[in-house]
């Protein structure tokens, strides 16, 4: 997954980024940004990510079975690794609600750029400092007919079975918002049940 900036405009004393998330010259999302992290940034679907991804498809294999902790989390998803640029990032284990931030279900985004809040942190103005935040909602890297019944009926056997759903797979964005990267389902069936997924 990489980055790709193609234009940078500037706006009076502000300037605008515009960038699109590559899977390989596969584009996930654009985004554009004012670079300020108390300011919404615009999101658009690109919808890219392909069903036979090598990757993500072994990732959500091995994260469907029952695993022991952080480590063993990070050894499965070791395929979808290789796919980051050389960098320093942080594998976290984490709640997400299945909403934009704005109230709508994750995967009822328009394609074209959108504002959205949950792309921005908020400004203490009694601190004078931007509050710290961690990502908790989600934006999708697939669209909704993506989703699978067929896994979703195994989901529900599982929950009813008293057994958790495993975690789906997010790359975070800014502020609040990570993309979703292994399907719309698990998210589906967590909005079903009303609780919270787990990345």
């Amino acid at each position: 997954m990489d980055w790709f900036e193609p234009e940078k405009e500037a706006r009076g004393c502000e300037a605008d980024y515009r960038s699109i998330l590559y899977l390989g010259e596969t584009p996930l999302l654009r985004i554009q940004a004012n670079g300020s992290p108390t300011c919404e940034s615009m999101l658009a679907a690109g919808y890219g990510i392909p069903e036979d991804c090598r990757e993500i498809y072994s990732v959500r294999a091995a994260l469907d079975k029952p695993y022991a902790g952080l480590a063993d989390a990070l050894e499965r998803v070791r395929p979808v690794l290789g796919l980051l640029q050389p960098g320093i990032y942080v594998l976290s284990y984490s709640d997400y609600y299945p909403t934009d931030g704005d109230g709508h279900f994750f995967w009822d985004v328009p394609e074209s750029l959108t504002s959205f809040k949950a792309t921005s942190e908020y400004y203490d103005s009694d601190k004078h400092r931007v509050l710290p935040c961690f990502p908790c909602y989600l934006y999708p890297a697939q669209s909704a007919q993506k989703y699978d019944p067929q896994q979703a009926e195994n989901y529900r056997r599982r929950l009813r079975a008293g057994e958790a759903l495993p975690p789906v797979l997010a790359y975070s964005l800014w502020g609040y918002m990570s993309v979703l990267l292994d399907g719309p389902t698990a998210p589906a069936l967590v909005r079903w049940r009303k609780k919270q997924c787990r990345p």
